[in-house]
This record gives structure tokens, C-alpha cells and sequence, in this order.
């Protein structure tokens, strides 16, 4: 912030002042920068390995995979773009011009990658819950044109969003309250349609299971005959081979299930190790704003909120690693290749 003062002239002098690193001990500077490159270094690896992993993985569909690798860009940009910037904005002295633009410029950048992973992270809900209600329109419907249409679009709205920070701060946290506030009830309200449809469509072929039981074992008991209309070629059918088919129908469908469960599962973790790295930041946040109090200890638990923040694109690689299965394998060939690579 800038602030407008008089000397003992009467004339104005511009007073910079920075609200990263104001009145904190060395060690809280140190322990705290030594963090924002432990994160920085980890989401750089971590995200770069995951991009190469998604773009050999060929089991997702296209569309879905590329609001991962959205995802996976923003990550990567907090860890080689972000996080510096921080980190030079610690080392820059306070209440100093070059303090105040620095802090403007991580505003603004934290503020684009904040939006942008948001609204991929809703696009990804909003894509998960389309492809359970649409079926065999899904693929006609979700198109790689329309996904890439999208992530375009959040990139420029985020940014268009974020140059605010420097104009106007107040106004700034405003719009990104507002947004915030409704992408998260869009993802919330996905989420709690993929719940409840999943779990009648759990109960349905529950029931039908109980049914294909009941028929095969009438079959066995020679009640489940069924005459084919007679003829050349004609035959009985048992109720055996009835209870058959339908098992193996039943059986790829749970398969597929089985399947969309585990993007469902992945997409959600995500969101939820997100809301849990955000909230921390937003209840600082509203404590500030509400009581007005600066004092050195809400600085600190200012600047940890703030990692808490950026370490979300660390744990992300983590997490794809641990509930794809597909991106998982592809990292660890990608990994056996780098270290057989001859140097």
C-alpha cells in the first residue's frame, strides 16, 4: 500500500509499505522462505513429470484430459512463477516503491492461477456429472473445441480479473469473493448429483442382480425354460444362459462404473485437499478485514496462509499419482527413462 504523509514542511511524501514480511523475526523469514522453495521445486517436478505422464495417457477421454493438464499448467506456472516472485518479494525491503510493485505483480499473478484453477476444477465437476446424466450424448456434446473454448476463456477472465489487484484492491476481493463463492456451489452441487445418482443406479443393479439369481436358479430347476417360436434352427433357451447373458451384461456395466467412480474419486480429492488449502487463507482473511488488527502475529499467519495457498500445486501431483492408476504407471516409466537416459 501506499501512504500519503507531511514532513515537517508541509510537504506530501509518498510512505511505500509492503504487507509481506512487515515486523517479522529473521528465523519467521527464514523458515518461511525455506517452505515457499521446498514447494517450489516440488510442484515444478511433480507437475512436469504429470504433464508428460497425461499426454502419453490415452485411457481418459480427451476432453477430461485436458482440463487436467489445465490444471497441471497453473500448478507448474505456481511453481516457476509464483512462488520466485514471493520469494523476491522477502527479500525486498520494506516500505520501499519496489516492495509495493513487486507485491502488485504476486497479487496479480497469484490471483490469475487462483481463478484458473478454480473455475478447471468446477469445469471438471460440471464434465464428471455430464457424463453420468448424458450417456451416449456426452461425447457428442463435450468436444475438445468446447473444452479448449473454455480454458481460454478462464485464463483471460482471470487475468482481466486479477490486473484489478493493482487498481483496486478492495474491489478485487470483492469479484473474487462473489466468483469464488459461486464455483464452489456449482462443484458442491455436482458432486452431491453424482452422489445420489450413483447410489440409486447402486441399488438398481443391486435389485437386478437379486433377479439374475432368482431366474438362474429357476432355470436349474427346469422351471426357466423358454420355447423359441418353431422352425429350423429353433432351440430352447435355459434360464441358466439367460442368468448368463445378463451376468455378463451386468458385469461390463459395473465395470464401466467401477470406472467413472475412479475419475469421480480423483476429481473430488483434488477439489477437496484445494478447499482444504484455501480455507485457512480465507478465514485470515475475514479476521483482518472484520477486527482491523495488524499486529506482527497476524502477519505471520498471513504469509503461512499464503504457502498453505501455493502448496496446493505440490500435493497435486500426489494426489494424480496416487488415484489414476494410468498417470501413475505413465510417471514411473517416465521417471525409468530419465534415470536409463545416457548422459
Amino acid at each position: 500500500m501506499m501512504n500519503i504523509t507531511k514532513d515537517k514542511n508541509n510537504t506530501n511524501v509518498q510512505e511505500f509499505s509492503c504487507t509481506t514480511g512487515i515486523h517479522q523475526e529473521i528465523y519467521q523469514k527464514v523458515f518461511i522462505m525455506s517452505l515457499h522453495i521446498i514447494v517450489s521445486l516440488t510442484a515444478f517436478l511433480g507437475n512436469s513429470l504429470i504433464l508428460v505422464a497425461l499426454r502419453k495417457e490415452s485411457s481418459l477421454h480427451p476432453p477430461s484430459k485436458l482440463l487436467f493438464i489445465s490444471l497441471a499448467c497453473t500448478d507448474l506456472c505456481v511453481g516457476i512463477i509464483s512462488e520466485p516472485i514471493n520469494f523476491i518479494l522477502f527479500l525486498s525491503q520494506e516500505h520501499s516503491k519496489f516492495c509495493l510493485i513487486t507485491e502488485m505483480i504476486a497479487n496479480a499473478v497469484a490471483g490469475t492461477f487462483c481463478g484458473v484453477s478454480l473455475a478447471t476444477l468446477t469445469a471438471i465437476s460440471v464434465d464428471r456429472l455430464l457424463a453420468l446424466t448424458m450417456r451416449l450424448r456426452y461425447r457428442r456434446v463435450v468436444t475438445i473445441m468446447r473444452v479448449r473454448s473454455f480454458v481460454l476463456s478462464s485464463w483471460i477472465a482471470s487475468f482481466m480479473a486479477a490486473v484489478i489487484f493493482v487498481y483496486d484492491i478492495h474491489l478485487a476481493v470483492i469479484i473474487s469473493s462473489i466468483g469464488m463463492t459461486f464455483l464452489l456451489a456449482i462443484s458442491t452441487f455436482c458432486y452431491w448429483n453424482i452422489y445420489k445418482r450413483l447410489q440409486r443406479r447402486q441399488t438398481k443393479v443391486h435389485v437386478q442382480n437379486i433377479i439374475m439369481v432368482y431366474r438362474g436358479k429357476e432355470g436349474r430347476t427346469g422351471r426357466g425354460k423358454r420355447e423359441c417360436p418353431k422352425g429350423k434352427g429353433a432351440k430352447e433357451e435355459t434360464g441358466e444362459e439367460v442368468s448368463g447373458r445378463g451376468g455378463r451384461v451386468a458385469e461390463r456395466g459395473s465395470l464401466n462404473i467401477a470406472r467413472y467412480k475412479e475419475t469421480v474419486s480423483s476429481a473430488l480429492w483434488v477439489h477437496s485437499t484445494l478447499l482444504g488449502c484455501y480455507l485457512p487463507f480465507g478465514i485470515i482473511s475475514a479476521t483482518l478485514a472484520i477486527t482491523g488488527q495488524r499486529t506482527p502475529l497476524h502477519y505471520f499467519a498471513w504469509d503461512v496462509a499464503g504457502l498453505i495457498v501455493f502448496s496446493n500445486s505440490a500435493l497435486n501431483p500426489f494426489l494424480y499419482c496416487w488415484k489414476i492408476k494410468e498417470v501413475r504407471q505413465a510417471v514411473k516409466d517416465a521417471i525409468r527413462q530419465l534415470y536409463c537416459c545416457p548422459c
